[in-house]
């Protein structure tokens, strides 16, 4: 658990909060972007 900076595993609500912005109007203008819900996962 050591390897994610905010100290947890991931829930689905981080994800589905992050999906909701996206389907919503305020990311309306927004084209091509990948965003990472890893809670700072560093990776070896």
């Amino acid at each position: 658990m050591n390897e994610i900076y905010l100290g947890r595993e991931g829930r689905p609500e981080d994800v589905a909060e992050v999906v909701a912005w996206f389907a919503s109007d305020a990311a309306e203008y927004i084209t091509g972007q990948s965003i990472l819900v890893d809670g700072g996962m560093r990776f070896h």
